[in-house]
């Protein structure tokens, strides 16, 4: 079986294993999810937060994303770009006021926004389909985060829920990134 393959079966398993979670348990989960990120180190550290807007089914990130912009922090958002058919990370101030529906539907960023200024002090907040012991993860297959993070400054951190983790080791390809760190509502795992 092909890398892609396997990657393909694996995605259905922990889609659906995520799938299973309920509103009501997510919303605690999101809660126990967003104190432990604001409680690092790497957090507290970070000039810049790269996050995501939650498509619903992914971990929500509003509370870490309203709290960094309460502590000044830049807080840059992925961005479509159709030119260059990749995602820019564009900076926010207001989540509800600076946010609009962009492609596959998922808010991003206005366009008249200005892109971000990334650092080593740049905190990723990464979502994914699963992720493994060894700090890989699988993403939804479009490469969009792989593009993103290919050279890209700063700490690496994907966000799941516990439910996500992959006892195995994930099939990966040269281009796909790992992450430094990843965080769930039960615990924090760091990859070397």
């Amino acid at each position: 079986m092909s890398v892609e393959e396997s990657k393909k079966l694996l995605r259905k398993k922990f889609l659906q294993a995520r799938k299973q979670l309920g509103d009501m348990e997510k919303l605690v989960l999101n809660g126990a999810i967003a104190a432990r990120i604001i409680a690092m180190e790497e957090f507290v550290q970070a000039d810049v937060v790269a996050a995501y807007a939650s498509d619903g089914i992914e971990v929500n990130l509003r509370g870490v994303i309203e709290t960094a912009l309460q502590m000044h922090k830049q807080v840059a958002m992925p961005r479509y770009n159709a030119e260059k058919s990749l995602y820019d990370l564009a900076v926010i101030e207001d989540f509800q006021r600076d946010m609009v529906t962009g492609k596959y539907g998922l808010p991003e960023p206005r366009e008249d926004l200005p892109l971000a200024s990334l650092s080593t002090k740049t905190l990723w907040l990464i979502p994914a389909v699963a992720f493994d012991r060894n700090g890989m993860r699988l993403g939804r297959g479009g490469g969009f985060y792989d593009r993103l993070l290919e050279n890209a400054p700063g700490y690496r951190v994907g966000v799941f829920y516990q439910c996500q983790y992959c006892s195995e080791v994930l099939p990966a390809a040269e281009h796909d990134q790992r992450l430094d760190m990843a965080v769930t509502e039960q615990t924090i795992y760091k990859f070397n």
